[in-house]
């Protein structure tokens, strides 16, 4: 498929339902948005659908060859990126907003905060199909997919990363192997050993 001919350098590119977004610099970096037939090897038209610079909107609006997952297609007429709602145990870097822009000339920009999220940190989207979109997350130092649905604001199937018992090395390790073997030995009241630790002596038969 032939782009119609521009002087600017064309960093990214993505395609969804017929519809076709570059990155460019030249020198200053946008998105363009065009529309192409899903059959045939017709070119799109010279000039774009839509534009929106990346001075205007950061979030959405900036070109990253070296991300490709930043600001994401979703097949109905939008663009969808990531970014942090500056809340949680981090600070700045936790909690999940999805940015949703319409691509159309004049179309709606708004931020959907995902509630359950704010010991999260977002990190690149990897897959979108209307009004669901797939990404990955850091949480306690674990990596996560999760999906999210941005029309109803909310994370579908959230489910928390499980702690490791008190002590436990990492499993997949042989330490880790024999551990699964045998109860972990410390914690709190509650756990394994101290419910053992509460048992009370086996009485001995006096003859």
């Amino acid at each position: 498929m032939a782009l119609p001919p521009d002087p600017a350098d064309r960093v990214t590119l993505s395609l969804a339902q017929g519809r076709l977004i570059t990155g460019q610099e030249d020198p200053d970096r946008s998105l363009q948005g065009y529309t192409v037939p899903v059959s045939g090897t017709s070119p799109p038209n010279q000039n774009p659908d839509w534009s929106c610079a990346e001075a205007a909107d950061p979030r959405l609006c900036t070109p990253r060859k070296e991300l490709p997952g930043w600001t994401v297609p979703t097949g109905d007429g939008r663009i969808v990126s990531l970014s942090s709602k500056g809340a949680g145990v981090c600070g700045s870097l936790c909690g999940v907003v999805v940015n949703v822009r319409e691509t159309r000339p004049g179309g709606t920009v708004r931020q959907v905060p995902l509630p359950g999220t704010d010991e999260m940190q977002p990190y690149l989207i990897k897959s979108v199909s209307g009004r669901y979109v797939l990404f990955t997350v850091t949480e306690k130092n674990t990596s996560r997919l999760l999906v999210a649905d941005i029309d109803a604001g909310k994370v579908l199937d959230y489910k928390p990363s499980r702690p490791r018992p008190c002590g436990a090395p990492p499993s997949g390790s042989a330490t880790g192997r024999r551990a699964r073997r045998s109860p972990p030995t410390c914690g709190p009241a509650g756990s394994p050993s101290a419910r053992r630790s509460a048992r009370p002596a086996a009485r001995t038969r006096s003859r």
